[in-house]
């Protein structure tokens, strides 16, 4: 493990856990957990939510600071809140909510968990200044984070961008989207399933 993810880890050992929503469809096949395993895996934690940023646009209005970058749109905003009443649904508890430092990142992640996101710049889309070695650094370190499990009884949430994602588990995804996993330590994580931001009012209630 890098020095700059050991770094994050201590970190998040203080942020408090807070409880939020959740709902919505979720697609699987063959061995996958059915829909309402997955409920109730988020609802008991252990669980890691990696999140793509809500629709953003370049030419949607910036707040100071966020000119020159792509920013959420409405309808962005709107499926973060979604993501947001789904996590209330499913009554997941998130310890912790990690963002890409750019503005559509951070923006989703405090409309998905409100106050709660911390910066982590792992989760950037790679720069003209990150060589070879520089972005594979990068990739291990999410990927550290991707497999590190959360303390117990709480989900986290990362917030990063479609590059990142799809360099660390291979798969493609649209703004929005949420993949959900299962850390497995060192690195190491399962992949339950993949959830659009209209799905999560889909996903049935948890029982009890």
């Amino acid at each position: 493990m890098t020095t700059a993810a050991k770094g994050i880890l201590v970190a998040l050992g203080a942020v408090i856990a807070v409880a939020v929503g959740l709902g919505g469809a979720f697609a699987s096949s063959g061995g996958s957990p059915t829909d309402a395993q997955v409920v109730r895996d988020l609802r008991h934690g252990g669980l890691v939510v990696l999140l793509r940023h809500a629709a953003a646009d370049d030419s949607a209005p910036a707040a100071d600071g966020c000119r020159g970058q792509a920013n959420l749109t409405s309808k962005g905003r709107d499926q973060a809140l979604e993501i947001r009443r789904g996590l209330a649904d499913a009554r997941a508890v998130v310890g912790s909510v990690l963002a890409s430092p750019l503005c559509r990142a951070r923006e989703t992640a405090r409309l998905v968990v409100p106050g709660a996101a911390q910066t982590v710049r792992a989760c950037l889309v790679r720069t003209a200044s990150d060589g070879a070695e520089a972005w594979r650094r990068k990739l291990r370190e999410v990927r550290t984070l991707l497999g590190w499990r959360p303390r117990p009884g709480t989900n986290r949430i990362l917030v990063t961008h479609s590059e990142v994602i799809s360099a660390t588990t291979g798969e493609d995804v649209d703004e929005g989207d949420a993949l959900v996993l299962r850390p497995l330590g060192h690195g190491r994580f399962a992949l339950l399933g993949q959830i659009a931001p209209d799905d999560w009012k889909r996903l049935p209630a948890p029982a009890g």
